[in-house]
């Protein structure tokens, strides 16, 4: 399933960054959306790309996903209680 990615950066992306094609960003440039159907994959991936421009990340948002979702994804465990 489809679910958007959404990343919130330090400071504005540099203006001679290119994103890959289907992300977007605000018109402050501090706020990217890129689609991603596996988070295991693609979260990882956005946030290299992400970092390759020098830009840092405050915080990540995947909407359509669970908590327990993001969390497999990043560290590759189960959230326990």
């Amino acid at each position: 399933a489809a679910r958007v990615l959404a990343v919130q950066l330090g400071e504005p992306l540099p203006l001679d960054a290119t994103l890959p094609a289907g992300w977007s960003t605000d018109e402050h440039r501090v706020l990217i959306r890129a689609h991603v159907t596996d988070i295991a994959r693609d979260v990882p991936a956005c946030l290299s790309a992400i970092g390759a421009t020098g830009a840092s990340v405050r915080g990540l948002d995947v909407t359509g996903a669970s908590l327990q979702d993001v969390f497999m994804a990043l560290t590759g465990r189960e959230l326990r209680e």
